[in-house]
């Protein structure tokens, strides 16, 4: 018996069809993952089924007595409230029962003997039932849960009024999922999570006796939690078993085989009216008429949608870097009396992708603006060579000027361009028609990032610095964006919380923790890899499986095999090009040292002194350089 079913389900905004046909069920206990791109109607549909917003038309069915909690991407909260208190109201009936057993030991303490015989029972009764509900656990469930998104116990008495944002994101998320629900309607719940709290999230889901539908565009997080997909693309919704790894292959296999079947029905539809056509004045005039009358009903399926709504990336020309790019020596920084960032060094070099990992309030942020230059270390020192043309993408979007249009504020980063130039990049980066209009302040986050994403690449910048480019991106954006970035001639360097984009496009890691900063040669799934492995020969080889960044577990173990390997077979096919280009090279030399032997063979060369030794310092360039290559080769073979 289904938890929820959907059937049909349909609901526009003014004139624009969000959703034409979106059909569902959730099992008791299932995780699924929604997808879709941005404005697919991912959370109108959350909306829907949590009965905050109701539908044009179709069924939705709960089972009854089904209890369901949603995380909004903008939740409500009492301001005057704790953190502590908050999560205590997540369970009413804990408190309830929590009160009443209060009364019921004030009533006691006011009776004795016999006359306090039926309360001392009622007292019992009140305590097993406060047992059954969880309700002495409670407590520490709550401690576990905050300090697994991040809360520091010193926090707990803190006024929700003076947390941050995410902090309340995370407050929230902690308080939906106590709350002992039927189903959770999660959206996008690892915004504002570090990986360690991502990591907590995922395992409570994957134990979580409950059902869960989730919005989400952590790649990593969907193939560890869910097992079925449910995709919403142009208002429809589509159905696939397993998580995303599983999804991305059947999804490009559906897609080849309704392109196969719309070609080969299409190729049909056209022999009949040829056919149809050139029998029509002929002897075979009434066959081709009852074809004619068949192709009527021919029902000719939709031509399968390619997807035009993907960003384009077209890095600017950059001027060549130094090969030191970027270097940090002893950098330390504080703010009043605490300290973010103690004596960290480090070099980033021309072409290096670096990726910046750590809890959150590591100091990651703080250290990127360092870079930039837009704050200033209380000691230490940041180097940045000659050449250097930096692009920097701010996590909160800093650099926009909420007031400009979208037109005037790309236009800004590139004044002596054409406008044709400045409508095209926007174009590229899925701004068209009126939206170029659109004031900053009315965008959504995504677009937010995406027209930030369009600066940077419009600043010709060789070292691009950027602080969480993937939140607010949708998955076929971050795809694009991890594309492009293999493709970008200049220097990286990115903090960032999702997983999957790290291990795209990283070949270094960095990781800030306890003040220290440990560098790793290679992307996140290395680094974890690397870390178990050094916390598994301090515990002499027993293998503490939540080492690492907060666990690694066989997935990602598997992940870590499949990335080392892919990195092996492309080293090798580097080296082997390598290998190649220097016979090449050494080829040619030696074609040329020999027609310089023939020069200086022939008799008439000494007679001209200038000519003499002019083939002599080619000879001796050429015999060098020549030289220079095998020491390379050697050095590539041994």
């Amino acid at each position: 018996m289904s938890l929820l079913s959907l059937k049909d389900i349909k609901k526009s905004w003014g004139a624009r069809e969000i959703l034409s046909g979106v059909s569902f069920a959730v099992s008791p206990g299932e995780k699924i993952g929604l997808i879709g791109r941005n404005g697919s109607g991912k959370t109108t549909l959350l909306d829907i089924i949590s009965g905050k917003t109701t539908p044009d038309d179709g069924e939705i069915a709960i089972s009854r007595g089904a209890k369901t909690g949603y995380l909004e991407q903008e939740a409500e909260y009492h301001e005057g409230n704790s953190l502590l208190d908050e999560m205590l109201c997540a369970r009413p009936d804990v408190l309830l029962l929590k009160h009443r057993l209060q009364e019921a030991e004030m009533a006691l303490s006011a009776t004795s003997g016999a006359a306090g015989s039926p309360t001392l029972e009622a007292y019992g009764l009140l305590q097993e039932e406060f047992e059954r509900s969880g309700g002495y656990a409670y407590d520490n469930i709550v401690t576990g849960a905050l300090t697994g998104l991040g809360f520091d116990k010193s926090e707990f008495d803190r006024k929700i009024s003076t947390l941050s944002g995410g902090q309340r994101t995370r407050l929230f998320l902690a308080k939906t999922l106590l709350a002992k629900n039927d189903l959770l309607m999660l959206d996008e719940p690892t915004n504002h999570l570090d990986v360690p709290a991502i990591l907590w999230l995922e395992e409570f889901l994957k134990t979580y006796p409950g059902a869960a539908l989730i919005v989400s565009h952590d790649r990593y997080f969907l193939d560890r939690v869910v097992t079925r997909i449910v995709e919403i693309d142009r208002g429809h919704s589509e159905e696939f078993t397993g998580g995303f790894s599983a999804y991305r292959i059947e999804k490009d296999k559906r897609t080849a085989e309704r392109q196969r079947h719309y070609d080969l029905m299409a190729a049909r539809l056209e022999k009949e009216k040829e056919y149809i056509n050139r029998m029509r004045a002929g002897v075979n005039a009434r066959q081709a008429k009852g074809r004619e009358k068949r192709l009527e009903r021919f029902d000719l399926p939709d031509k399968p949608a390619t997807d035009a709504r993907a960003l384009s990336f077209d890095w600017a020309e950059a001027k060549r870097s130094y090969d030191t790019v970027v270097k940090a020596d002893g950098i330390s920084k504080s703010f009043g009396n605490k300290i973010v960032l103690k004596d960290i060094s480090f070099t980033i070099r021309r072409g290096e992708r670096a990726g910046i990992i750590g809890r959150n309030g590591t100091g990651k942020s703080t250290l990127l603006k360092i870079i930039m230059g837009e704050i200033r270390p209380d000691t230490g020192e940041v180097f940045m060579s000659q050449g250097v043309k930096t692009a920097y993408y701010a996590q909160g979007m800093e650099g926009l000027t909420e007031s400009d249009s979208v037109i005037n504020e790309l236009w800004s980063a590139k004044p002596l361009a054409p406008e044709q130039e400045i409508r095209d990049m926007l174009g590229a980066f899925l701004f068209s028609g009126d939206s170029a209009e659109k004031r900053i302040s009315d965008l959504s986050g995504g677009e937010k990032g995406r027209l930030s994403l369009a600066k940077t690449v419009l600043a010709g910048a060789n070292l691009l610095v950027l602080d969480e480019p993937t939140n607010h991106l949708d998955i076929p954006s971050r795809e694009a964006l991890e594309e492009a970035l293999k493709c970008f001639g200049g220097t990286v360097i990115s903090v960032s919380h999702d997983r999957y984009f790290l291990d795209s496009f990283a070949d270094k890691t960095y990781e800030l923790e306890g003040l220290s900063l440990t560098e790793y040669c290679g992307n996140y799934s290395y680094a974890l890899g690397k870390k178990q492995a050094a916390a598994e020969e301090a515990t002499g080889g027993e293998g503490d499986r939540h080492a690492g960044f907060n666990g690694k577990t066989a997935w990602e173990e598997r992940k870590l095999k499949q990335a080392l390997e892919k990195k092996r077979e492309k080293d090798l096919k580097l080296k082997e090009k390598r290998i190649s280009e220097l016979e090449r090279g050494i080829e040619s030399l030696e074609n040329d040292l020999k027609a310089a032997e023939e020069k200086l063979a022939i008799p008439a060369s000494y007679t001209d002194f200038n000519e003499l030794t002019a083939i002599t310092r080619w000879y001796n360039e050429l015999k060098q350089e020549r030289d220079r290559l095998y020491d390379l080769l050697e050095k590539e073979v041994s």
